[in-house]
């Protein structure tokens, strides 16, 4: 046969404060605990010029790309070769090399009219692909301005 046994409360720890603070203890505990899934990384913004024999690169797209942040962005190069990334990159440290303009814009050439993509002029080829890249920028928490010298 079952038995039931019921506890009865006696003394101060039943009382309707004991009841708000048990609650408000495990409260808290599962706020704390849910707090942890939150992200805190850092970001910055990247802005600023490139320049080849010292004079601005006018035409292409300057790009920065970090493994470890998991993060790129890229900007297209104005007249004077001034560039503003668009929104934010997690802080790390990133390649930074140029493509032609408007490479990856275009859907991808028929099988058979394979197109090679065109070089950028004045700029030293080893700067025109993130493997070959030796050119490299820290961002940081915040407005970061980077003046690029491609050095031959």
């Amino acid at each position: 046969m079952l038995s039931l046994h019921t506890a009865r409360c006696s003394g101060s720890l039943c009382g309707p404060k004991s009841m708000l603070h048990s609650m408000a203890a495990v409260l808290l505990a599962l706020g704390v605990v849910g707090c942890g899934g939150g992200s805190s990384r850092s970001e910055g913004t990247i802005a600023g010029t490139v320049t080849s024999a010292g004079q601005p690169v006018t035409a292409g797209r300057v790009v920065f790309s970090s493994q470890a942040a998991g993060a790129s962005g890229m900007a297209n190069l104005e007249a004077d070769g001034s560039f503003r990334v668009e929104g934010t990159l997690p802080v790390g440290d990133y390649k930074v090399y140029l493509t032609p303009p408007g490479l990856g814009d275009a859907p991808p050439a028929e099988p058979g009219q394979e197109t090679s993509p065109p070089e950028l002029t004045g700029v030293p080829q080893k700067y025109q692909n993130e493997a070959t890249t030796d050119l490299t920028v820290t961002v940081e928490a915040g407005t970061n301005r980077f003046e690029l010298d491609l050095a031959p």
